[in-house]
């Protein structure tokens, strides 16, 4: 096997370890996009050991803290089509820190899996972020960061596109909060309630439920990581008057009516949008010192 192997068409180099069977593959300007290679292991006596598959997605990093240009959206990524398609690549889409700003839920039931493995899917023309909870599936998140923050009292406007897939018959809530900080240790419940203010672990409240939504159920055929175009529907919430924090992220969780239901239920969501007005209240208190008919009034 050669020392080193370096592929023209996508600057990738390659460079195996045939002491430790570790392959170290290097990324050279390699153009953004998903590439797939197969590799076989063989033995000294030329017998095959194993071979497979590896996926390589090349993406720029995200910088939640970029607002995008002539749009008064705080979340700039919420159409959520600058992400790679593919397992758990919501979260690794984001540059550090974001990319490490990973909340864990306590599992739904005992020995139950713990993380939060978002995930990207596309119908071809469009991607949408998924993200389960269930028995076997991790109990899972989607913490979005805002590109500036929302003072005290500043109104909020959040929309969005969602719909669940999962067993019919269920209540399929989705619970949305805006967070001032991140919980403490990136640790929360396996369950909280959207019935106003949010504590973490430590009971540091961090935030103020929105509003919670029942979800539709969306008949969708999943090819992962190819879907057919989900019939989302479409949700919104108003405070006009804002809140007693400043805002810095949303999180959204859903809750199904049967949360120990095996396999889980997945949510399918897109197309978020927050915006705020924020309007300075400015009194005037003036008096007139002076003033004649036809000529200008003097104020103090």
């Amino acid at each position: 096997m050669p020392s080193k192997t370096k592929d023209p068409a996508t600057n990738l180099t390659f460079t195996p370890d045939n002491q430790s069977a570790e392959l170290t593959i290097d990324l050279n300007g390699t153009p953004f996009g998903t590439y797939e290679f197969c590799y076989s292991i063989t033995s000294c006596d030329g017998d095959l050991c194993a071979d497979g598959e590896v996926t390589i997605i090349v993406a720029e990093e995200i910088d939640p803290g970029a607002c995008p240009e002539n749009d008064c959206n705080l979340i700039g990524y919420g159409d959520f089509d600058v992400f790679p398609v593919g397992a758990d690549t919501y979260y690794q889409g984001f540059g550090d820190p974001a990319s490490s700003e990973i909340i864990l839920m306590e599992p739904l039931a005992p020995n139950g899996p713990l993380g939060n493995s978002v995930d990207i899917v596309s119908d071809g023309n469009n991607n949408y972020v998924r993200f389960n909870n269930g028995i076997p599936v991790e109990n899972e998140n989607v913490l979005t960061h805002l590109c500036v923050e929302v003072p005290i009292d500043c109104g909020l406007q959040l929309d969005f596109d969602a719909c669940y897939r999962g067993a019919l018959g269920l209540t399929k809530s989705l619970k949305v909060w805006a967070l001032s900080q991140l919980p403490a240790g990136l640790e929360l419940p396996g369950i909280i309630d959207c019935d106003g203010e949010l504590q973490d672990n430590s009971g540091l409240v961090i935030g103020t439920c929105i509003d919670e939504f029942d979800l539709p159920f969306c008949n969708i055929a999943v090819n992962f990581p190819m879907i057919s175009t989900p019939d989302l529907t479409h949700f919104s919430a108003n405070i006009p008057d804002g809140l007693d924090h400043p805002v810095n992220y949303l999180l959204f969780w859903a809750y199904s009516s049967e949360p120990l239901l095996t396999g889980g239920a997945a949510v399918y969501m897109d197309n978020v949008v927050l915006t705020t007005e924020c309007q300075n209240k400015v009194s005037l208190t003036s008096t007139a010192i002076s003033a004649c008919i036809g000529g200008q009034g003097q104020w103090k």
